[in-house]
């Protein structure tokens, strides 16, 4: 039963209930699995999934040691005998299985598994999956906010995974968990709960980011890596803050090492105003001899969302850094702004896909390998809207009608239509 793992496409779906027997003092938890319908396997058998929990109580203390449960059936109830009635359910502890879960009642105990759950990648999830659902539904952010705020607070957590729990699920993420993704909302919608998380735990992200300040010489060990990553994720909030231009400045031009320099330019990149076309410059000009670092400076700028982003990268082009004939370049420049800047790149004007087509097609008489390879975000039509859809279908369409087209590029833009 375990090869369906290898044999049977998509990804296990688990419904998870939870009760709870006061009389008895048997806490029952019911498992339905079912893995959704692929091309091909249209029915799949129930796979062999194990499912590792743990129960904790009031006061966030595991209340018995981790069990594992073996998923083998489309429905299984097993049960948790002489216990207290749980505080919360920790599902999936160490991410024993790549599964999806769903459980009843999950959100009321989101903000509880963030502070308090003894299993890191569990503490993660709750945080990711909380904030998946404050930027797509909406709803209350105090909760959430404010175990943000509790972990900012726990000096004895790890850093580097202080820093992990502490970021925001990408826009990339939150298009796969839509059934209609619409860019310019997810965005909004994103740094809208940013700036909330900035106003409430404005003190907490300073004392935060200072704390984390070093003044010993860069070292890439352990230690000053995660206080680097903690100082930095704090920093990415504060900067959407009107009066923290300056202090992000202040970090890349005092930095020493890259790690430092880079996470200060990638907010400035977003930021209007002197500090940003200052910071850039200085960038190029101190790094012009090293075409790696050049293509990390490209790469940013192509990211950007202000609105001159798609200007800005069209202008790139020209520049005497970049060149059609080397791939690292294109990958930075075009591929980074079609598959990281979907804001400016889903633009409902369709000026982000006619910009990647024109690239696409000039790559064709230079380098029709590559021109296949960032072709792929265009392919991704059927997750938006119809208006834009139509527009992705159009400029898939005007590549196919190239004569003498490479074989490389035909074959991609001919499966993105499913021809």
């Amino acid at each position: 039963q375990f090869k369906l793992w290898y044999s049977q496409a998509g990804t296990p779906e688990l419904k998870i209930e939870g009760e709870y027997d006061a009389a008895a003092r048997v806490y029952s938890l019911t498992v339905s699995q079912s893995c959704p319908a692929t091309p091909g396997q249209d029915s799949k058998q129930p796979m062999h999934i194990p499912l590792k929990v743990g129960l904790l109580g009031d006061d966030g203390a595991d209340m018995a040691a981790d069990r594992l449960l073996d998923i083998t059936e489309a429905r299984q109830t097993f049960r948790f005998e002489d216990v207290d009635e749980p505080r919360a359910l920790s599902v999936n502890r160490n991410f024993s299985a790549p599964v999806q879960v769903t459980m009843s009642g999950a959100e009321a105990s989101r903000g509880f598994l963030m502070v308090s759950d003894s299993d890191p990648f569990n503490r993660w999830e709750a945080a990711q999956q909380y904030a998946t659902d404050l930027i797509i539904d909406g709803g209350d952010q105090g909760e959430f906010i404010a175990a943000l705020g509790q972990i900012l607070k726990d000096r004895d957590l790890e850093k580097a995974f202080a820093a992990q729990v502490l970021a925001l699920p990408d826009e990339d993420y939150l298009a796969g968990r839509v059934a209609v993704y619409d860019p310019p909302a997810i965005h909004q919608a994103r740094e809208a709960l940013r700036r909330a998380i900035a106003d409430r735990l404005r003190d907490g992200l300073l004392d935060t980011y200072h704390a984390n300040q070093s003044n010993q010489p860069f070292s890439p060990d352990a230690e000053q890596a995660g206080q680097r990553a903690l100082k930095n994720a704090a920093m990415s909030y504060l900067a959407v803050l009107d009066d923290m231009g300056e202090m992000v400045a202040g970090q890349y031009r005092a930095a020493d090492n890259m790690t430092d320099r880079v996470a200060a330019l990638r907010q400035l990149v977003d930021h209007e105003g002197p500090l940003r076309a200052e910071a850039l410059d200085d960038f190029h000009d101190r790094f012009a001899d090293d075409s790696l670092v050049i293509d990390k400076w490209m790469g940013l700028q192509a990211v950007s969302s202000l609105p001159d982003a798609l200007d800005r990268v069209t202008a790139l082009l020209d520049h005497p850094a970049f060149s059609l004939k080397k791939p690292n370049k294109v990958y930075a420049l075009i591929g980074g702004f079609a598959g990281g800047n979907p804001l400016h790149f889903h633009a409902a004007d369709g000026t982000g896909y006619a910009f990647l087509v024109d690239r696409v097609l000039e790559l064709d008489r230079v380098n029709p390998q590559i021109g296949a390879r960032i072709l792929a975000p265009l392919g991704r039509w059927q997750r938006l809207d119809e208006d834009r859809q139509r527009l992705m279908k159009d400029q898939l369409e005007r590549i196919l009608a190239k004569p003498g087209l490479s074989r490389n590029i035909l074959e991609i833009a001919s499966k993105s239509l499913g021809n």
